[in-house]
C-alpha cells in the first residue's frame, strides 16, 4: 500500500521519489532534483519503483539521507 512518507528508487536507474500525497485517484512525488508529479497511479508505482524506507511524513522522507543520497541503496 502506498503512504505517504515513503522513498522509492527506479528499479532500472538511480532516481528516487518521496510520496507526498495519496488519495483513491491521485498519488504526488517529488524527486531528487525537486521536480512534482501528480496522477502516477499504484500500477506504475508497483511496475517502475521499489519501496526502500517509509518515514511518518514526507517532510521528514526528503530530509533522509535515504532520499538525499546519490547511492542506490
Amino acid at each position: 500500500m502506498i503512504k505517504v512518507g515513503q522513498i522509492y528508487k527506479h528499479k532500472y536507474s538511480p532516481m528516487k521519489i518521496c510520496i507526498t500525497y495519496v488519495d483513491d485517484n491521485e498519488i504526488r512525488l517529488v524527486r531528487q532534483d525537486g521536480k512534482t508529479y501528480s496522477k502516477l497511479t499504484e500500477l506504475d508505482v508497483d511496475l517502475w519503483w521499489e519501496l526502500i524506507v517509509e518515514y511518518g511524513t514526507w517532510n521528514e522522507a526528503v530530509s533522509s539521507k535515504e532520499f538525499k543520497s546519490e547511492e542506490n541503496i
